[in-house]
């Protein structure tokens, strides 16, 4: 029996790399994809076993896929499960279970610091990065047997690879700076970065794209200039207005700018991923604002321009304590529904917004 798990930040990758198990599967043992059967929480532990020990009719092999089993389960169930696959009750079975979230074991931990004033600013500066970067802890148990692949977010150097490969695949050609520029304005987020580059392909085109997609030969490169033009967006100037109208419970305002940038053509999961961006910003911000930093100071350890650095401070003081927090846990939340299928960006952004502006 195989036992495979996938999981990382990087649900992009992680998914693509679902899909070309599943597919390769189909290819080698189940074409028709009559042996494959999936599961999502909340997990029946009896059907699942059924689906294990079922033989299959045409084909030799059961494929049967599990997602978030090991993040959302409970520790008994998941140890239920881990013995049934230790006395090998299922030797013509496959597992493959995708997790929506990074279940490695790591977090950051404050560095020790000096003495006297640089201490305060050396421990605020461990401190605020920290919190950045710091991921929870889930409780889980797999199998020692089992195959684990972690998708870490793209280094700089993959990331970099990773756009002209992507531009080159959807048939387009792209300038060395113009890559750089989108990996600084969006970051690792391959989800924004793919459903921008795909727009970005279509809009340099001169002819029509041909049957398979691709962009047709001889289109002009994307350049730098068309890039910010997509990514460096009029809600770079807005992002304090908007988190600042879910601060004011201002439903109006809030949705008039998302709407604005909708018209504009800006894909949803670039919003959102300036949105959670913002208010990743601002929950660093507060925290050094609660431990009496001035902005200046906030602006030099958290490596933000000094004037981001003040609106960010004026921004926090309009949000209750620990309602920056709970944005960003909702928001990182709304990420795994998007991204995985569950709701459309546009609809699961215009309900976030309605509840932080309504419901809160």
């Amino acid at each position: 029996m195989d036992l495979i798990i996938l999981h990382g930040a990087d649900t992009f990758r992680s998914k693509k790399r679902l899909q070309a198990l599943r597919e390769g599967f189909k290819k080698k043992y189940d074409p028709l994809g009559a042996n494959i059967t999936a599961y999502q929480t909340p997990f029946d532990l009896a059907q699942i076993r059924n689906s294990l020990g079922q033989t299959g009719m045409f084909a030799k092999k059961r494929l049967v896929v599990l997602y978030d089993f090991y993040s959302t389960a409970a520790l008994v169930e998941q140890e239920k499960f881990n013995d049934w696959l230790a006395a090998d009750a299922f030797p013509d079975a496959v597992i493959l279970c995708w997790e929506s979230k990074d279940l490695s074991a790591t977090s950051s931990k404050a560095r020790q610091a000096g003495s006297g004033k640089s201490e305060k600013i050396k421990k605020s500066k461990s401190t605020l990065k920290a919190k950045k970067f710091k991921t929870p802890a889930v409780k889980v148990s797999w199998p020692e047997h089992a195959k684990v692949e972690v998708f870490e977010p793209l280094a700089q150097a993959q990331l970099l690879a990773w756009i002209r490969q992507e531009v080159k695949r959807l048939g387009g050609s792209i300038a060395p700076d113009a890559v750089m520029q989108l990996a600084n304005n969006l970051g690792p987020d391959l989800w924004a970065l793919s459903n921008v580059l795909a727009q970005l392909v279509a809009a340099s085109a001169t002819a029509a794209p041909g049957a398979d997609g691709r962009a047709a030969a001889g289109d002009r490169p994307i350049d730098l200039k068309t890039v910010n033009a997509w990514t460096q967006l009029p809600m770079d100037e807005n992002i304090f207005h908007f988190t600042d109208a879910l601060s004011a419970r201002n439903l109006a305002e809030a949705l008039t700018l998302f709407q604005s940038q909708l018209n504009l053509g800006v894909h949803p999961l670039v919003l959102h991923s300036m949105l959670i961006r913002q208010v990743r910003t601002l929950v660093m911000v507060e925290e050094g604002v609660k431990q009496g930093l001035a902005p200046g100071a906030i602006a030099e350890e958290s490596s933000l321009h000094p004037f981001v650095a003040q609106k960010a401070v004026m921004s926090v003081k309009r949000f209750q304590p620990g309602e920056l927090k709970k944005l960003f846990i909702q928001l990182t939340e709304l990420d795994i529904e998007m991204k995985t299928g569950k709701i459309e960006p546009e609809i699961a952004l215009a309900n976030f917004i309605a509840r932080v502006c309504v419901v809160s």
